[in-house]
């Protein structure tokens, strides 16, 4: 197995274990206000964030490397979005009208009030999360980290990498395929390696570091 498929594979045991640990607590929470008592709150939520935490987990880090997750994650932000809100929303949605949680506990099902309540959450939450997300691949995690707390408000030292990359025969490659053409071979470059130099002619890359 490849070291970097091993890598998303613990990132997804990783967010899996998160949505079980978030969907009891939600699912305690949620019991609590309904009904005064936690009852079976804990364990229908843990298995609803797992069927959740895994489908979602699994598009979300492995579904974007495909061709149609690459067209949605290269679409305009609003479209990425949305789709995503839709997609994830509703799946979210499914789940809480469902309750295969409660069904496979044998658990009474809730009231249509409380699961219309959940729908509503479900969706904005979802779209605030994925806006979020977004945002964080835009500019980076621990950018936006900083930027939410106000490390930013004042001028900061910091110390940085840049990395410097450099194709032979880029220089003829772009006057051939013009501007334009640039930055599309770059992404394709990006995405599919394994053909950039049969298509190109390219032959090696040259990278630099440089610390400041």
């Amino acid at each position: 197995m490849r070291t970097g498929t091993t890598r998303r594979l613990w990132l997804l045991g990783r967010v899996v274990g998160t949505g079980m640990l978030l969907g009891s607590t939600y699912g305690a929470l949620l019991n609590f206000a309904a009904y005064g008592a936690l009852q079976m709150g804990v364990p229908i939520g843990a298995i609803h964030g797992f069927l959740l935490s895994s489908t979602i987990g699994w598009l979300e880090i492995f579904g974007t490397r495909t061709r149609p997750g690459r067209s949605i994650e290269q679409a305009p932000f609003l479209v990425t979005l949305l789709v995503k809100g839709f997609i994830y929303g509703s799946m979210i949605a499914f789940v809480n009208i469902v309750e295969p949680g409660t069904r496979l506990l044998r658990v009474p099902l809730g009231v249509e009030s409380l699961q219309l309540v959940s729908v509503v959450f479900s969706f904005a939450a979802t779209w605030a999360f994925i806006f979020m997300l977004q945002i964080s691949q835009i500019i980076g995690g621990r950018t936006l980290r900083d930027w939410v707390l106000g490390r930013y408000h004042r001028p900061r030292r910091e110390e940085r990498f840049f990395l410097f990359v450099d194709i032979a025969g880029s220089t003829a490659l772009a006057g051939r395929i013009g501007p334009v053409g640039v930055p599309n071979f770059s992404i394709a470059s990006s995405c599919w390696p394994q053909t950039r130099w049969t298509t190109t002619g390219a032959r090696s890359i040259s990278t630099s570091a440089t610390r400041w």
